[in-house]
């Protein structure tokens, strides 16, 4: 990296923060759920991912929840096949999903009917997020289904759930839970309230992965061009990105 002065912000992007990052968490698999409707904009947008970024890898995350692409893993799957047969880029393309913690839930995880976010230190991955607003009355018991059904829970975005007190979070990590920072809440994209409260998990080490959860351009690209962090927060950050790479 580059010489900083200590409580200066400096533009992540220009100090090469994002070259050679993998994304583990985007909704760019064409007309599924939230985020990209067509082809073409998909495409258009991992074309910038590559050759604007310098993204290497891509996770495909989309939703599966109770309210829409609630269809069995295989059917997502023949999308992603679809979709990556028609791709003529460089980057490494992979399927996955984030998982509602839903009424649905548990009958997918029993029949095994997911598709997880690879393997990281030999152990499969699971991308799961709860309501934004109010807790899933049995989060602790999903979460132990998931363990006992051979995943690690990877969290999502956890600063945004602000029903979470402080200490909910080391007890999800004591619970074998890892943590998924939203990288626009540093941005402030959501609030000043979800951007200090990212900023202190990411102070106290609370994260072991970090994405963008993108669903758009224009949103992508004004975090991507427009982040600015101190030089402990930028070390910290490129760490966490690093755990990303080591996802197969």
């Amino acid at each position: 990296m580059i010489a900083f002065w200590p409580k200066q912000k400096y533009n992540a992007s220009s100090c090469g923060l994002w070259r050679g990052m993998t994304e583990v968490h985007c909704h760019l698999l064409p007309g599924v759920d939230d985020g990209v409707g067509t082809a073409l904009e998909a495409l258009s947008l991992l074309r910038y991912m590559e050759e604007e970024v310098g993204v290497k890898n891509v996770w495909m995350t989309p939703h599966t929840m109770m309210d829409f692409n609630n269809a069995p893993s295989g059917l997502l799957l023949d999308k992603f096949n679809d979709f990556s047969a028609d791709y003529q880029g460089n980057l490494q393309l992979s399927i996955a999903s984030e998982y509602t913690l839903d009424a649905t839930f548990d009958t997918r995880i029993s029949q095994g009917d997911v598709l997880p976010l690879g393997k990281w230190v030999n152990q499969k991955l699971l991308l799961v997020e709860t309501s934004d607003m109010m807790p899933q009355g049995y989060l602790d018991t999903m979460l132990e289904n998931i363990a006992r059904s051979g995943y690690i829970p990877v969290i999502a975005h956890p600063e945004r759930y602000l029903y979470m007190n402080e200490r909910k979070y080391p007890e999800l990590i004591e619970r074998g839970c890892l943590l998924q920072l939203n990288v626009p809440s540093l941005y402030g994209y959501y609030g000043d309230k979800i951007k200090k409260r990212a900023e202190k998990l990411m102070d106290e080490g609370m994260y072991q992965f970090a994405g963008f959860d993108i669903h758009r351009y224009e949103s992508y690209a004004k975090v991507i061009q427009g982040l600015k962090l101190t030089r402990k927060r930028l070390e910290r950050l490129e760490e966490i990105l690093d755990n990303n790479n080591v996802i197969k």
